[in-house]
């Protein structure tokens, strides 16, 4: 690529409002190129652009806002809680922190193209990941390409020895980690997931010879939801060392997951639904984040289709009452109002 000479192009690119607070990370060989294209209106374009816009925010204010209600009343006040409360908290800010912050690139990616101009995909249903190297693949991607051609390559990557391959992913992670703040909670947090890459990595050809041992495929369905679940259990513990105040924190509040499993808290309305969200507030919290799964296997299955692609494909009433009721989903059971503290994007403050 060549070097951009025109000062005012140039400031367009590193000013470009859409990604300029949070993502995703544009490179300038992606977005620089298109400041010298021109640019036309396209209805249906515009049309796709501010339909991605609206999903972002049903993200953000109904999924996210919502669920992390739930997620502070406990996490402020964790030693009253223990078991299955401490996971469904853990769970929902997992939930929170993707629909946040997929929520906040759907926007702007939205936003983007509306002014056609095409922003990198910064999420890849991470949730679905088989291992952690492949949620890496799907999670902040824009973020995660960065490190690695700048960090991990830029150190060796794996063209080199496997210890040094090794010291390599851990370097990465823990920047990965002290990106997110000058925070030791933050480190362990990038430290974990350095491990887990850096295990699984060791421990494949033992899991190869296993699979062949006890005859099992692994594209079966069956395994590759065993893999996603597993996965999503190491991702939902490194989740607990970001989310809590410090590592001591953290350390207890795993402490207080694993001190009682009470079973009958998701038919015991006293216990289930006193962590911040009552009967009502904690089923459209739970009908949403059920949606949101629906939308994320039709994309895992279906990646070069899209649901709005799909909605589009439809007669004109039922598509236009789809966008109607999710209109009204968000002004409805979105979380805002008079005695409502708005909650900021959290990868603002990153």
């Amino acid at each position: 690529m060549t070097v951009e000479k025109n000062l005012a192009k140039y400031a367009l690119f590193v000013s470009f409002f859409p990604q300029l607070v949070a993502g995703p990370i544009e490179r300038s060989k992606d977005l620089l190129p298109q400041l010298h294209q021109k640019h036309y209106f396209n209805f249906n374009r515009i049309k796709d652009g501010l339909l991605l816009m609206l999903w972002g925010y049903f993200e953000k204010v109904v999924i996210a806002d919502r669920v992390a209600i739930l997620v502070n009343t406990v996490y402020g006040d964790w030693k009253n809680y223990v078991g299955f409360q401490i996971v469904i908290a853990t769970f929902f800010f997992a939930v929170q922190i993707y629909c946040d912050f997929a929520g906040y690139s759907h926007i702007a990616k939205g936003a983007a193209q509306v002014l056609d101009f095409k922003l990198v995909d910064n999420f890849a249903e991470p949730y679905l990941a088989t291992s952690i190297h492949d949620f890496w693949r799907r999670w902040h991607i824009s973020l995660s390409t960065w490190l690695k051609d700048y960090v991990y390559i830029t150190l060796g990557g794996n063209r080199c020895s496997k210890i040094k391959k090794y010291r390599n992913i851990m370097i990465t992670f823990l920047i990965s980690g002290l990106w997110h703040g000058a925070n030791w909670h933050f480190v362990v947090w990038g430290g974990l997931h350095g491990i887990y890459n850096a295990i699984g990595d060791i421990l494949k050809p033992v899991r190869i010879k296993l699979l062949k041992l006890f005859h099992v495929c692994p594209e079966s369905t069956s395994f590759k939801i065993g893999k996603i679940l597993m996965t999503f259990a190491f991702v939902n513990l490194a989740w607990i060392f970001f989310r809590a105040d410090s590592c001591q924190v953290a350390i207890s509040i795993i402490k207080q997951m694993f001190k009682e499993f009470n079973v009958w808290i998701f038919f015991d309305r006293t216990s289930l639904y006193n962590m911040g969200l009552d009967e009502i507030e904690f089923k459209i919290a739970a009908v949403s984040v059920i949606l949101l799964y629906i939308s994320n296997i039709v994309s895992y299955v279906k990646p070069k289709i899209t649901i709005r692609s799909m909605i589009e494909n439809q007669n004109l009433a039922f598509k236009y009452m789809v966008y109607i009721i999710v209109i009204f989903s968000i002004l409805i059971f979105g979380i805002y109002g008079p005695e409502y503290k708005a909650s900021n994007f959290i990868y603002f403050q990153f």
